[in-house]
């Protein structure tokens, strides 16, 4: 038996099959994100484009037991229980000696780069933002959610940033990078970073640390200070380098880029991908 505490700041869910055609308003209920069931496997379609399969969620320890049974197809019905069931995430975590988790979504932000319609996008958002806080509220010492935030209308992702800060959530994923024409180092997003940096007194930033570093104060409560500490390293925190431009424009802004993740009520941002920008490139996706 373990003798120290393991906190995972970079897990994920698994989303269930019925996530968006179960929670998404009517007027996008024939476009919402859902599961196709096709020759080679499941895949997840929305507003008639291919999202992703499912094998990112179906091959559990493969690559280390089996890597050459590893394929770029599956079926859901292969999905561990614990990737969208609370209780069974905590007997997976307990198996895997994990104290607490981060929790990023699989499916969600693949749809930044596919959804054209950011009425649609900002639709999906919520409802995922909704069912990741329910997630999360099962376990709330052990599972920390994060959000998904679209920034096609500024003022519209100001307001589900703070009503992912009333679910609860813990953090915030923005695109790493913007629409090419419409950079974050433009004046429109300057509203958006005082509300992410809007903090009451006394809540003091996290250290800084080289890539990525995660200071999760509900969980320090808990856990204490080592096991509060972890030094999460991840490809896409190089997008939050993306708003180095704003440096200086923004009193608060260098707080934002000093730190990825803290709890409520203090809520952060993290960067995501795919980039905007390559979907600005290549017009978001592939129809099929």
């Amino acid at each position: 038996m373990a003798t120290y505490r393991l906190i995972s700041s970079d897990s994920h869910v698994y989303e269930p099959e019925d996530l968006w055609t179960s929670r998404m308003p009517a007027q996008f209920q024939d476009r919402a994100p859902r599961l196709i069931s096709r020759e080679d496997g499941d895949w997840w379609y929305c507003d008639g484009r291919k999202v992703t399969g499912t094998a990112a969620g179906s091959q559990t320890g493969r690559r280390f037991e089996e890597p050459e049974a590893l394929s770029r197809t599956d079926r859901f019905t292969h999905i561990r229980l614990g990737g969208y069931l609370p209780d069974e995430r905590m007997k997976d975590m307990d198996l895997d000696g994990v104290a607490a988790e981060v929790v990023y979504p699989t499916v969600g932000f693949v749809l930044y780069n596919v959804v054209r319609d950011g009425e649609l996008l900002s639709a999906c958002f919520r409802a995922y933002n909704d069912w990741i806080a329910e997630f999360c509220h099962a376990y709330p010492q052990r599972l920390k959610g994060v959000a998904l935030i679209n920034l096609d209308n500024v003022q519209e992702g100001i307001e589900e940033l703070q009503r992912a800060r009333r679910l609860g959530l813990a953090g915030a994923l923005i695109p790493a990078y913007p629409w090419l024409e419409r950079p974050y180092s433009g004046a429109e997003y300057l509203p958006f970073w005082a509300a992410a940096q809007d903090e009451p007194s006394g809540t003091r930033p996290a250290p800084r640390v080289p890539e990525c570093g995660h200071v999760i104060p509900g969980i320090s409560d808990q856990y204490g200070s080592l096991g509060a500490y972890v030094a999460g390293r991840h490809d896409l925190c190089r997008g939050l380098r993306a708003l180095s431009a704003l440096k200086g424009r923004h009193r608060r802004t260098g707080t934002l880029l000093d730190s990825a993740l803290l709890g409520p009520p203090r809520l952060h941002l993290h960067a995501a991908g795919p980039p905007r920008l390559l979907a600005s490139l290549s017009g978001r996706g592939t129809a099929e």
